[in-house]
């Protein structure tokens, strides 16, 4: 985000005076896209680093166990595909967001601009959508954060109860 922050004026967009970047700098437009916003690079480079994680956790079960997994085994190998496929994911909504971002700045045509952003913002909803599923999926698989938001939310809810009661 630091080049943006070099880059950020008061600059006509559309005939309208907007702080924004340079709408004539297409690298800094085009690292907007694929550094901000979803961070469609840094899910990529972590779709990469999980799926080594358990290829790697795969061979020394391999090569180690002649027995059955154990328990520890099994919740090693567990975790790491809910970190695999929650990446993936991730990964998935940010890679058309990204392209919509990326056609949207470099599109000479106003209308196909318009589109383009359009595109990209469903995105985002298909993204924040996808949060509130990881929500609820930390929350029924997950002791720990579980835990601790009913901790955090037994207050309210107790609160919510003397009002009612009045």
């Amino acid at each position: 985000m630091l080049p943006l922050f070099f880059t950020t004026d008061i600059y006509f967009v559309e005939s309208k005076l907007q702080c924004s970047m340079d709408p004539n700098n297409h690298a800094i437009q085009l690292y907007q896209a694929l550094f901000s916003n979803l961070g469609f690079v840094q899910s990529l480079i972590l779709v990469a680093l999980n799926c080594a994680f358990l290829r790697l956790i795969c061979k020394r079960l391999k090569e180690t166990t002649m027995k059955r997994l154990n328990a520890a085994d099994r919740k090693q190998i567990q975790t790491s595909i809910f970190f695999l496929v929650y990446s993936a994911s991730y990964t998935v909504t940010s890679l058309p967001q990204t392209v919509a971002y990326i056609t949207g700045r470099l599109s000479i045509s106003v209308n196909s601009s318009k589109f383009a952003f359009h595109i990209a913002d469903i995105f985002w909803n298909f993204h924040f959508t996808r949060e509130v599923f990881d929500f609820f999926i930390y929350f029924k698989f997950f002791r720990t954060f579980r835990l601790v938001v009913l901790n955090v939310c037994k207050p309210c809810h107790h609160r919510m109860q003397l009002k009612f009661n009045e």
